[in-house]
């Protein structure tokens, strides 16, 4: 199957392309695939300034190069006239099935609660997906649950050496209100906490996607302490971090896959949070990496994934 997609959150992307099938990612220009971030599988086509051109357009309204389905991410802009339309560059003259999949809540996109019927009406006849229960109630749309997968032979190594948390965030402080940036910085007043990731073009980034993995492997506590408010208990990097077999901590959040004392620790108190850093040994984040690593192993499986994605892209 031949699915078009534009580029917009490369890991996800990434993770979809375990599906087998073929993606054509559409750059718009100025924008690239971030080999940081991941490398581009084989089955992953870059279409470089496509948006920009009717060429590749006429190829598929002409028959020359089919597209079977057609995934929007979140796409949702603000005009200039300040209202929210669906980016339709893809969708107004292309008669091809449509899947619009749900990375945010509600609130993290919109304050106005009448912008839910808008985008209904404008999404009419478009496949619903959504990465979690909580991001679906938050929209009040029907639609499938599909939980991020991960094939535990691609993660793994976990050494644990860097007595360090670790959190993976761009546009940190921008997106405080959604993961608690404030908190994390507070937890981290005198225990070292590393933050990858960029804000205003500036900040620490892995080399390549070997080099992101090599931190999961030697940093020894992922700290995710995302808004329940907005965001589920966990990110993709904390359960990233969590198949490499490093143990997280969070808040004690609804929807956080984290047990504490059995793979990994939470709590809501910052000072306790700061506490259990300081006097864990190596040994117990060891063996709570082990069973967090299980805990994606059971909760997070690829296999679920790719068949659930392959459920959704049979449609109608």
């Amino acid at each position: 199957m031949n699915i078009l997609m534009c580029n917009h959150h490369v890991p996800y992307i990434y993770m979809l392309a375990h599906t087998g099938h073929d993606f054509f990612v559409l750059n718009h220009t100025g924008r690239f695939w971030d080999l940081r971030m991941r490398p581009v599988p084989g089955n992953v086509h870059i279409i470089e300034g496509a948006l920009d051109s009717s060429l590749f357009f006429k190829d598929i309204i002409t028959g020359k190069l089919k597209i079977d389905r057609i995934i929007l991410q979140d796409a949702f802009a603000k005009t200039n006239q300040g209202t929210y339309l669906i980016d339709d560059v893809t969708t107004e003259y292309m008669n091809i099935p449509k899947i619009l999949l749900f990375h945010n809540s509600f609130q993290t996109n919109f304050n106005e609660p009448e912008m839910k019927e808008k985008i209904k009406e404008k999404t009419k006849g478009f496949k619903k997906v959504f990465i979690s229960e909580f991001k679906k109630k938050s929209w009040n749309e029907d639609g499938a649950v599909i939980k991020p997968g991960f094939d535990l032979e691609e993660w793994g190594g976990w050494r644990g050496i860097v007595n360090r948390g670790l959190v993976c965030l761009n546009n940190a402080m921008h997106r405080d209100f959604m993961n608690n940036t404030t908190k994390i910085r507070l937890v981290g007043v005198d225990y070292p906490i590393n933050l990858l990731g960029e804000e205003d073009g500036k900040g620490e980034l892995a080399n390549n996607f070997e080099h992101l993995k090599n931190y999961y492997k030697d940093f020894r506590w992922y700290i995710c302490l995302n808004n329940p408010d907005y965001e589920d208990g966990y990110n993709l990097s904390m359960l990233e971090a969590m198949a490499t077999g490093m143990p997280a901590v969070t808040l004690d959040h609804p929807s956080t896959p984290i047990k504490s004392g059995i793979n990994g620790f939470k709590s809501d108190d910052i000072q306790a949070i700061n506490k259990f850093l300081h006097t864990a040994t190596w040994e117990e984040a060891h063996n709570l990496g082990r069973q967090a690593r299980e805990t994606v192993k059971k909760e997070f499986p690829m296999d679920a994934f790719i068949d659930n994605w392959n459920k959704v892209l049979e449609m109608p």
